[in-house]
């Protein structure tokens, strides 16, 4: 099965889900699905990713165990983003989604994924 598959059948099912990212600790999209326009999820993406990326070698050098997942929130938007080495996978939900259910996804998507 195709990333795009994985991603598409994430957001199709998980109510209030917008888009779904695999991304590299560079902030390069390896592929993506979403149902934003004309929004670019990418450059969200990318951005969140080196955020992510900062706050894992912080937590390394605090030695306070390896990141597994964060959470960002705005008024209208929620970011989720699990950490599958070396790629972190993002789901971007309303806001009114539940978090829990987001990280659910993520956690069980991160098992699945060919990476």
């Amino acid at each position: 099965m195709q990333l795009e598959s994985f991603l598409e059948d994430i957001v199709n099912n998980t109510p209030g889900a917008l888009a779904c990212l695999v991304v590299d600790t560079n902030g390069l999209t390896i592929a993506e699905y979403h149902r934003l326009n004309p929004s670019d999820p990418g450059l969200l993406a990318a951005e969140y990713s080196r955020i992510c990326s900062d706050v894992s070698s912080l937590m390394n050098q605090l030695n306070l165990g390896k990141l597994s997942e964060c959470s960002f929130s705005t008024e209208k938007l929620s970011i989720h983003i699990s950490l599958v080495n070396p790629y972190f996978i993002m789901l971007i939900t309303l806001q009114e989604t539940s978090r829990g259910q987001a990280l659910f996804k993520l956690r069980n998507l991160g098992k699945q994924l060919p990476l």
